[in-house]
């Protein structure tokens, strides 16, 4: 962090030079793609309204992860109480993967996908409601709580979606949505984090947690098949 805050990292050239050359590479691709006569990926697949969903539950995860460390070193807590919470968070995370497994199954996705996101949002209200080691604290066994209740719940619906015939393109796609969400929620939190604040940064993410909840909820398809 305190690197950070010493050097701009985009004052590198070879950073700007590989940021240039990546945006143009995915946007050369997906030209390419849109007008082929027989393009490698079919984009169609994109049209799945889960996709949406996907992007914005990685946005928050990646968003929780990034303002573990930024909040607790605004506050002053030193990197072992920070790592404490971090691991304390991540132990009650595990906690939660066989419960949330088994509701999956037998419910649906929905059942674990709406309510984790909710409660992993709604964690984002700690941070700027209470700027200290409690809320951190508090911070940590909530979003730990929603983080784990959505374990795997993006894969499975991933698998569930995919055609037969385009398996392979349509997993691939669904893999880069979801890293493309990873990607985009460090640049969200730290441009409004420079331009307002971190308050604020975690009231984004938390509106766009809501937000993915709330469409999921009433504008998703359930992808769970249930045999008879």
């Amino acid at each position: 962090l305190d690197k950070g805050q010493e050097e701009d990292w985009f004052a590198s050239q070879w950073i700007c030079w590989l940021v240039t050359i990546s945006a143009v590479s995915m946007i050369g691709f997906i030209v390419r793609e849109l007008t082929a006569e027989h393009p490698l990926v079919d984009l169609r697949v994109l049209r799945y309204r889960n996709f949406a969903f996907g992007l914005v539950l990685m946005m928050v995860r990646s968003g929780r992860q990034l303002l573990f460390p930024l909040f607790g070193d605004a506050i002053g807590l030193d990197v072992v109480h920070i790592g404490s919470l971090v691991s304390l968070s991540s132990a009650i995370d595990t906690l939660m993967f066989y419960p949330a497994g088994q509701v999956m199954d037998r419910k649906g996705r929905k059942w674990t996908s709406v309510p984790g996101m909710v409660i992993l949002s709604t964690a984002m209200v700690m941070l700027p409601l209470m700027p200290n080691a409690t809320g951190m604290m508090l911070f940590a066994v909530i979003s730990g709580l929603g983080n784990g209740i959505t374990t795997g719940v993006l894969l499975t619906m991933g698998a569930d979606l995919a055609p037969v015939a385009e398996r392979n393109q349509f997993l691939g796609l669904w893999r880069l949505e979801l890293d493309t969400g990873v990607v985009l929620a460090p640049v969200i939190v730290g441009a409004i984090a420079e331009g307002v604040s971190l308050a604020a940064a975690a009231l984004v993410i938390m509106g766009f947690g809501f937000i993915g909840a709330a469409v999921l909820a009433f504008w998703m398809k359930e992808t769970l098949i249930k045999k008879v």
